[in-house]
């Protein structure tokens, strides 16, 4: 943290939750690849449960991070047994977590559904897909918070093989089930929770191993006031962060679905792939956020610049090969799920209107984390609210009513660049008096 240099460093730290990030997303791709090929009212209805989905996703990650955050400072405090408390007692909540999924999500499911079509077809596709993802939703919920424990005690490596033993079980089984055995939007959704049980066996059998230090026992347990605050200080913060891309999709369904018929389906597949863009950076912020801390801990300015800096970098790079791929490849990239030529060069436009704005994007994105880093999470959240909800909504709807569908995509890159803009504009100056003089924003 103090000494290492500061590139291999944040690499190092970085390709383990980028890959995490990226091959939980595969689950959703593979999904989609599959079912718009068997019917693409299928990935309309897909698409109109995607942020049910993510937001499953964003509770499971929220509390994920408040036990790793938990664990490890009281790793760091020599208090094992503590850490252990903390451990089992961010499972319990996983469990009553999962009770208010499972009764919101298969009581609310359909209302939800309705409220953007009125086709049987799509409403029945939808109910069938979401209603498998809400009963199995323990595998996410129990699958990622044990990936935490074991990330917290430093396994980094060890998540990954239960990650991939699901993506790749996921991968065989959609042809088989989805076409094979004439199973549709059910065998999607079957496919992917057998590969999300498997993938949480294998995650069980770690924490249960002799690799892993933190020992789930009820023996001595006691719920400890400190750190259930302690989770909930960072995981709710962390759950919003996640839950805002939910509620901007849900509104943009709604300014799409008046449209066209292809819309929603459209932006559903294009939002999957710049996904794909977003985890990489993800992964940096991820990385980056554990050393940028210490470095402010520690009073190391300089440090702390460099981190920045070296991870802002990093973050370009990858926001700027994006953009190369989109502008260059769209055809190709759309061609995943599209067999219809007219429709694919009609996607070809919105995937390079989106990706202009890239590179701004993954500014955005790093600088949210900085500021998470710096004990500043209300900025941090500020920045995700201006990108993806304040900014793009209203764009999205006044330049849909000019350019159609065009005006949506054209409205992510214009709100992406707004919101760069504007943190750099009004933050900066800040950023440096705070980290100079270690006074509050």
């Amino acid at each position: 943290m103090e000494k290492k240099k500061i590139l291999p460093l944040i690499i190092k730290m970085s390709l383990p939750p980028a890959l995490s990030m990226i091959i939980q997303s595969l689950y959703n791709l593979v999904d989609s690849m599959y079912v718009t090929k068997f019917d693409p009212k299928a990935m309309e209805a897909i698409s109109i449960v995607y942020p049910i989905q993510n937001l499953i996703l964003a509770l499971s990650v929220g509390i994920g991070v408040g036990m790793n955050a938990c664990i490890a400072m009281k790793l760091g405090q020599n208090k094992h047994k503590e850490a252990e408390n903390a451990a089992i007692l961010g499972l319990i909540l996983s469990f009553i977590h999962y009770g208010v999924v499972l009764l919101l999500g298969l009581s609310l499911s359909k209302l939800f559904i309705q409220s953007f079509t009125n086709e049987s077809i799509v409403i029945e596709y939808g109910q069938t897909y979401i209603s498998l993802i809400i009963i199995f939703s323990f595998t996410t919920i129990f699958q990622i918070a044990m990936e935490k424990i074991l990330q917290a005690d430093g396994k980094m490596a060890l998540p990954m093989v239960s990650l991939l033993t699901g993506v790749v079980l996921n991968l065989i089984l959609d042809p088989i089930l989805i076409f094979t055995c004439h199973l549709g939007v059910l065998g999607a959704a079957l496919a992917t929770v057998v590969a999300q049980v498997a993938a949480t066996i294998v995650m069980l059998a770690f924490i249960l191993s002799k690799y892993n230090r933190i020992r789930i026992h009820i023996k001595d347990f006691h719920v400890q006031k400190e750190n259930l605050m302690a989770i909930y200080r960072v995981g709710i913060p962390s759950f919003f962060m996640n839950a805002i891309p939910s509620f901007m999709v849900t509104i943009m369904n709604y300014i799409l679905v008046s449209l066209n018929s292809l819309a929603v389906t459209t932006f559903g597949l294009y939002y999957k792939l710049q996904y794909f863009v977003y985890m990489g950076v993800s992964g940096i912020a991820q990385g980056t956020m554990p050393l940028m801390s210490y470095a402010y801990g520690a009073n190391d300015t300089k440090r702390l610049h460099q981190i920045l800096k070296n991870g802002l970098a990093l973050s370009i790079g990858i926001g700027a090969l994006a953009t190369i791929l989109f502008l260059s490849i769209p055809h190709l990239l759309m061609s995943i799920f599209y067999s219809d030529p007219n429709i694919i060069a009609q996607t070809n436009t919105f995937l390079r209107l989106a990706s202009i704005g890239f590179v701004f994007g993954c500014i955005n994105y790093l600088m949210a984390s900085f500021f998470q880093s710096i004990q500043k999470g209300l900025l941090s959240l500020c920045i995700s609210l201006l990108r993806q909800m304040i900014f793009l909504l209203p764009l999205a709807y006044i330049l849909s009513l000019f350019l159609s569908e065009n005006g949506i995509y054209l409205a992510v890159s214009i709100a992406e660049i707004i919101s760069s803009a504007s943190v750099f504009l009004m933050c900066i100056p800040r950023i440096k008096n705070q980290i100079n003089h270690q006074e509050c924003l």
